[in-house]
């Protein structure tokens, strides 16, 4: 299982830095002075502004307070699947066929736009890495860009997660592994007109929960 870490803070504090500057939050203030002024500026202003900014998306980081820097530790050594296991836990987990079809809204068509496309997902050493692994196994930059978040998002990511339970002791009826294919047709009939086209006739990434409201419906109506 590769390993794909969070940002490092020092990256996600000058994303938030950027944030401020651009909404006029002095920098010397104190990270809760800072926040108490974030709280006073309306939702839709912030939103607008974080779309200016160089790295608009805020990821996790491995901080080792709301998320442990020995995740993946616990992954690879196969200790979260003895916890897993010891609990008598199972996981739902899964796809849908599309998934690219979502990560080409706004995808770099040039070489240069493919790098601070990245980070907005990963940290500067994983998106550099990953940039160089692809290279040569797509057509496009387009295709390029959709192929490496594809699989580092999803693909290959629940597959390599999957596998390390399994590895770890976890057994395999415990995993519980879905694929969405099938689009629900009046989901294309609500689909708006900038990506009608896009979507028609797919399942693009995020949009196996409308599926699972249609199942759960059925369900309560049976």
């Amino acid at each position: 299982m590769e390993k794909t870490p969070p940002k490092s803070l020092e990256e996600a504090t000058a994303q938030f830095d950027d944030l401020c500057t651009k909404l006029s939050i002095p920098l010397e203030l104190s990270a809760a002075a800072k926040l108490t002024q974030l709280r006073g500026i309306p939702g839709q202003v912030i939103l607008e502004t974080m779309m200016k900014l160089k790295t608009p998306s805020f990821r996790a980081t491995l901080d080792d307070i709301f998320i442990s820097k020995d995740v993946f530790k616990w992954i690879h050594s196969g200790e979260l699947a003895r916890r897993f296991r010891a609990r008598n836990m199972k996981l739902l987990i899964g796809e849908v066929e599309h998934e690219e079809v979502m990560y080409g809204i706004g995808a770099p068509t040039a070489t240069e736009g493919l790098l601070p496309g990245l980070l907005n997902y990963y940290r500067g050493s994983v998106a550099k890495a990953l940039m160089d692994h692809y290279t040569g196994a797509h057509p496009d930059v387009e295709r390029m860009y959709t192929g490496i978040v594809t699989d580092v998002q999803v693909r290959a990511t629940t597959r390599a997660f999957c596998k390390a339970l399994v590895d770890g002791g976890v057994p395999i009826k415990d995993v519980l592994r879905y694929r969405i294919s099938l689009p629900i047709k009046a989901e294309d009939e609500q689909l708006p007109p900038a990506h009608a086209e896009r979507f028609k006739g797919k399942v693009p990434h995020a949009f196996d929960f409308l599926h699972w409201w249609y199942y759960l419906a059925m369900a309560e109506l049976r």
